[in-house]
């Protein structure tokens, strides 16, 4: 994979994003809810969709923010039964856009979500990072990418990871509040 030289305000050392990530994913145990059951429903095939555009007035006020739009879509899959899981194992999956500003581009990353206590780990297979989210009192999400330090993304989608770059926290991109929003803000 190449890496672009895309500027970072500080790298998080290995070791640290090591000890932070959960050892292999957990699917969502049957019958028990998660913080994950508030975001999107416990049925197959269930999306959410998390969105927000940064307009003029808040890139005012965060000059060094790099990312100009973010969505998230969150959806729930139960698998056929087998051996392991004969109820069928039931994962969260996500799939992440970022448009960066400057004429950067638009960026995507996916992967699985996890709840194995009160707090919600979307990471990526491979050692390609990840960020935590919160939900706020008033309904947004909160995606924090100080979670586990960056998150690997690319420029397109497909087998092959072309002009991939790692989006780690900046002064200003830290922490994306994202809004409920309507399945056409996420996307395909």
């Amino acid at each position: 994979m190449r890496r672009s030289r895309w500027p970072a305000v500080f790298a998080v050392p290995l070791a640290v994003f090591l000890a932070a990530a959960p050892a292999a994913a957990q699917p969502v145990p049957e019958g028990r809810a998660s913080p994950l059951s508030a975001l999107v429903a416990p049925v197959h095939g269930r999306k959410a969709c998390f969105a927000r555009r940064y307009d003029a007035a808040h890139r005012q006020r965060h000059p060094r923010q790099l990312v100009t739009a973010m969505s998230l879509t969150l959806r729930y899959h139960r698998h056929p039964p087998d051996r392991h899981h004969p109820h069928g194992q039931r994962n969260t999956y996500f799939t992440l856009t970022a448009v960066l500003g400057a004429g950067r581009g638009r960026l995507t990353a996916s992967g699985e979500c996890m709840a194995p206590g009160s707090e919600i780990a979307c990471t990526q297979d491979c050692d390609g990072g990840g960020f935590g989210l919160t939900r706020a009192p008033d309904g947004t999400l909160l995606l924090d990418l100080t979670r586990y330090g960056r998150l690997r993304m690319t420029r397109g989608c497909g087998g092959e990871e072309t002009g991939g770059v790692e989006l780690m926290p900046g002064a200003d991109d830290r922490i994306f509040r994202l809004v409920p929003s309507p399945a056409g803000a996420c996307g395909a």
